[in-house]
C-alpha cells in the first residue's frame, strides 16, 4: 500500500497480517451473553466483578450449567465498606470467607424484572433462597423492588433484569449480608 507525503515522496505502509476470523460456537455465544459477561460489562458492577474473579466463581457464573440470578451491589455500596472489610477479603487466606458472602448475592434459577415483580404482587412479597442458604424478602414499595436480608437490611434494586445465556443480573443499592 502506498500513499504520497506532503514532500511528494511515496511511502511504502507496512502490509499488516490479519488473524483470520473464526465462527463462534454456541458455546462462545453462550460464554459471551452469560450472567457473568452481564456483570462485568456493567459499569456500576466493575467492583463486584472484580471481586467474583478474585473468589474465582467467574467459571460458576459464565459456564457451569446453571441459571442464576445476581443481586450484585454497586461500586458505590461496595466503596462504603470499611476498608478494613475490603482489606480483609483481598488476603488469600479469606478468599472462602469472601466466597460465602458473594454467594449471599446469588439465586438458583433466572427471575426477571417481570416475574419479581408478578410474584410480589401476588403475595405482598417473595421469599428467595440464595446459593449461601441465606433467605432474602423481595417486596415492593412505590414501584421499587426492595430486598430485605436476615440482618434487617433495605436494600434497593437500581436496575438490571436483562436475560442473559444462563441468568439475569440486578444492580443494588447496599450489600447483603451472609450469615
Amino acid at each position: 500500500m502506498e500513499s504520497v507525503n506532503t514532500t511528494n515522496e511515496v511511502v511504502r505502509k507496512p502490509e499488516v497480517n490479519r488473524a483470520s476470523k473464526k465462527a463462534l460456537t454456541p458455546e462462545d455465544i453462550a460464554i459471551s451473553k452469560s450472567v457473568m459477561s452481564q456483570i462485568m460489562n456493567e459499569r456500576d458492577l466493575k467492583r463486584f466483578a472484580s471481586l467474583i474473579v478474585t473468589a474465582e466463581m467467574a467459571t460458576q457464573l459464565t459456564k457451569d450449567g446453571g441459571t442464576y440470578t445476581v443481586f450484585g451491589p454497586s461500586n458505590t455500596a461496595i466503596d462504603s465498606l470499611a476498608n478494613k472489610n475490603n482489606k480483609f477479603y483481598s488476603k488469600q487466606e479469606n478468599h472462602h470467607k469472601l466466597k460465602d458472602h458473594l454467594r449471599s448475592h446469588i439465586v438458583e434459577g433466572e427471575y426477571s424484572k417481570a416475574s419479581l415483580s408478578e410474584s410480589i404482587s401476588k403475595s405482598g412479597k417473595l421469599n428467595l433462597k440464595t446459593i449461601a442458604g441465606t433467605s432474602l424478602i423481595l417486596t415492593k414499595v412505590d414501584d421499587k423492588i426492595i430486598i430485605s436480608d436476615t440482618k434487617g437490611m433495605n436494600i434497593k434494586v437500581l436496575k438490571g433484569g436483562e436475560k442473559g445465556s444462563n441468568g439475569t443480573s440486578y444492580v443494588i443499592n447496599g450489600v447483603l449480608t451472609a450469615d
